[in-house]
C-alpha cells in the first residue's frame, strides 16, 4: 500500500513539474510576442528620424488663424517662400531657453520662430534670426525643405504694419552640431546675427537636421541659411 502510494505522488509531482514548464514556456513566449509585436507597431519604417516632443503641434493653419495673429507694428508677422510653397506661414516671437543658452522654437511646426533680441525687419542692422521645426512625428514642419533652396531664391518678411521686404538667399549651409557650435566658425551661430553682406540687413534661418540623438535631445545636425535684403 505504501509503495503504491508513493508511486502515485511521483506521477503527480512529475504532472505538475511538466505542467509548470509548459506553462513558463507559453508565458515566456507570449511576453515575446508582445515586445515584438509593439515595437514593430509603432516603428517609424520611414527611417527619418524626427523629434518627439509633447509640445508640439501638428495642428494645420487656417486662414482664419492667420487673420487672428497680430503683432507689433515693427515686428515681423509673416513669412513666404514661394520655392518651398510657404505662404503668408506665421511668425510669433521666440527667445531662449529657459535656464539655458539655446534657441526656443515656436509649439506650432507650421510657425517660425523670431529671436526678439535680434533685428526687426526694415531697420538695416544686423540680422533677422529665425528658426521653426523641420518636422513633427507624422508631418514635415515649415522648414523641411529648407535645405533645399538655393542662392538667389527669393524669402519675403512682411510687417505688422503690412509693409514687406525681399531678402535673397546668398549662403545656405548644412553643418554637424559641432561645427554649428564651434564659435571660430564664421558659418556657425555665433554669427546669425550678423548680416552676411555689410551695409544690408540680414534674415537668417535654421533648423534642425540629421539624426534624432536622444542622449543630447536634439538632432545632429544644422540647415544655416542666410539671406540679404533686396531692393
Amino acid at each position: 500500500m505504501n509503495k503504491g502510494g508513493n508511486l502515485r505522488i511521483k506521477k503527480s509531482s512529475n504532472k505538475t513539474q511538466i505542467s509548470i514548464i509548459i506553462f513558463s514556456i507559453l508565458t515566456v513566449s507570449a511576453i515575446i510576442f508582445c515586445v515584438w509585436f509593439n515595437f514593430f507597431k509603432n516603428t517609424d519604417r520611414t527611417n527619418v528620424p524626427v523629434q518627439i516632443k509633447s509640445e508640439v503641434d501638428e495642428t494645420e493653419v487656417t486662414q482664419e488663424d492667420k487673420d487672428e495673429h497680430t503683432v507689433p507694428a515693427n515686428n515681423p508677422r509673416f513669412i513666404s517662400i514661394p520655392a518651398l510653397g510657404v505662404d503668408r506661414a506665421r511668425v510669433v516671437s521666440i527667445g531662449l531657453i529657459s535656464g539655458s543658452k539655446q534657441l526656443d522654437s515656436p509649439i506650432s511646426i507650421f510657425d517660425a520662430g523670431w529671436y526678439t533680441k535680434s533685428a526687426k525687419p526694415g531697420t538695416n542692422d544686423g540680422a533677422l534670426l529665425l528658426d521653426g521645426h523641420n518636422g513633427g512625428p507624422s508631418k514635415g514642419g515649415i522648414f523641411d525643405k529648407l535645405g533645399d533652396l538655393t542662392e538667389g531664391s527669393e524669402i519675403i518678411v512682411e510687417r505688422g504694419d503690412g509693409q514687406k521686404f525681399t531678402y535673397k538667399v546668398v549662403s545656405n549651409k548644412q553643418l554637424t552640431l559641432v561645427e554649428a557650435n564651434d564659435k571660430s566658425n564664421p558659418d556657425g551661430m555665433s554669427t546669425m546675427l550678423e548680416s552676411a553682406e555689410s551695409g544690408k540687413q540680414g534674415l537668417n534661418i535654421i533648423t534642425c537636421v540629421g539624426n534624432w540623438v536622444a542622449e543630447q535631445n536634439t538632432f545632429d545636425q544644422r540647415v544655416m541659411l542666410r539671406a540679404v535684403q533686396f531692393e
